[in-house]
């Protein structure tokens, strides 16, 4: 199959078949990120509120255990969908501070008011707030978003109030992720892998200030030893337990699953890449 393109998970893939296991495990596997001999990163990258950019690829501590989120609200026409983000990665970048909203709950009869932080979102903000205040750099631009899977679902509250008491994306309130696709043709969730690179992407050849939803990358620069901030066997973990969810409320129109099976390198914990080149 060409490497990139989605492939659209049909009723004969049951939920709980090896087949179908086998199908997520390898798509989760075998990411966007594994174009072989030479890996491509996207030229815009995947902006993000700087909580959502935090917790995904460093994680939160929430009862002993570092917790990453790996899915993000979205439609058809998002701009994290636009510039072949299902056939090159973006590096996560993030949004002012202020974009997002400290209260924990708002009424879901006025959707559209804004997207509040749950109890555990709330705390990384605070977090970050206070090391912007100390001076220190709250996120680092090391961290890449691979695109495994797009759910076209309905959009319930009911499934966001199950989602975001889950582990799956508990820094939310159920009301941000409805209202943030609250009204679109196709409501969509990503599934996100994210991997951490060995150095960081250099400031300078970032341009932030490209459009306010994404910057852009203005080089090409060598990384080493890239790694997934999820292993694989939790990752697949919480693939299943999305899955579970959407079906088991009726909300799951259709999934497409991207894999590359050009990539010829099978890895455990990482694998060396010489160069990452830049998209242009």
């Amino acid at each position: 199959m060409t490497a990139g393109i989605g492939e659209i998970v049909h009723e004969s893939l049951k939920l709980g078949s090896n087949e179908y296991y086998n199908y997520l495990k390898k798509a989760s596997n075998k990411t966007n990120i594994n174009y072989w001999p030479e890996p491509s990163v996207n030229r815009w990258t995947l902006k993000m509120d700087i909580e959502m950019a935090k917790a995904m690829s460093e994680g939160y501590i929430d009862d002993g255990v570092n917790v990453f989120p790996c899915i993000m609200s979205s439609h058809s026409n998002s701009i994290a969908l636009q510039n072949e983000f299902e056939k090159y990665p973006k590096l996560i970048t993030y949004s002012n501070i202020n974009n997002t909203n400290e209260r924990t709950y708002i009424p879901v009869n006025n959707p559209n008011e804004s997207r509040p932080l749950s109890k555990i979102g709330f705390n990384i903000k605070k977090d970050i707030i206070s090391k912007i205040k100390s001076g220190i750099i709250p996120f680092k631009y090391k961290y890449l978003a691979s695109l495994v899977s797009i759910y076209h679902i309905r959009n319930d509250i009911k499934v966001w109030d199950d989602i975001c008491n889950s582990g799956l994306f508990d820094i939310w309130s159920p009301t941000a992720p409805f209202s943030n696709i609250y009204g679109k043709k196709d409501p969509i969730i990503l599934l996100i892998r994210v991997y951490e690179l060995e150095n960081e992407y250099p400031h300078k050849h970032i341009d932030f200030k490209a459009s306010p939803y994404f910057g852009k990358l203005m080089g090409d620069t060598v990384f080493e030893n890239i790694k997934p901030v999820i292993d694989n066997d939790n990752f697949l973990n919480k693939t299943k337990k999305l899955d579970t969810i959407l079906l088991k409320n009726d909300a799951l129109r259709y999934k497409e699953i991207f894999l590359n099976e050009e990539a010829t390198e099978d890895y455990e914990e990482g694998y060396y890449v010489k160069n990452l080149h830049v998209t242009i």
